[in-house]
């Protein structure tokens, strides 16, 4: 499979990032990651649905207000969205009956990350920062860099 994705700052030299009006236009699945704020608030909605390729599967482990839940609710009944999976929701933990009822719908509370193996390598990996960083060496996994230097 060809794998492509958008970011907020858009790098042609970056392979495989496309334009958002690109890849709503070619993905067949869409996968969100995003922070949720004044930006993201529904960022999904009609607009953003109506550029997507019909059949499209929508998948979202971001959060749940990136999306306009009843606009996707539409476009999965008339199937212009072939499929979602969702491990958020608008209004967690109440998750819209519709959406409940669907047969193209897979949804999760919030815990498609929660597997055993991905704890335990989630647990791994904050071990393996603690002990670089107690033995005097950069964090494996820094969020932020504080050991960048500045000059």
């Amino acid at each position: 499979m060809d794998v492509i994705y958008c970011r907020s700052r858009y790098s042609k030299e970056e392979v495989g990032c496309v334009q958002m009006q690109e890849l709503l236009a070619r993905a067949d699945i869409i996968s969100v990651h995003v922070p949720y704020n004044k930006k993201t608030h529904e960022m999904f909605d009609e607009q953003v649905f109506n550029k997507m390729k019909r059949g499209v599967i929508f998948v979202n482990t971001s959060r749940g207000k990136v999306v306009k839940e009843e606009v996707l609710i539409e476009f999965l009944e008339k199937k212009h969205i072939g499929g979602a999976l969702l491990d958020v929701f608008k209004n967690e933990p109440k998750v819209p009956a519709k959406l409940r009822a669907m047969s193209n719908v897979i949804l999760t509370p919030h815990l498609g990350g929660g597997t055993k193996p991905g704890r335990i390598a989630c647990y791994k990996m904050a071990i393996a920062n603690v002990m670089a960083v107690l033995e005097g060496n950069r964090p494996l996994n820094p969020v932020n860099d504080p050991f960048k230097i500045i000059a």
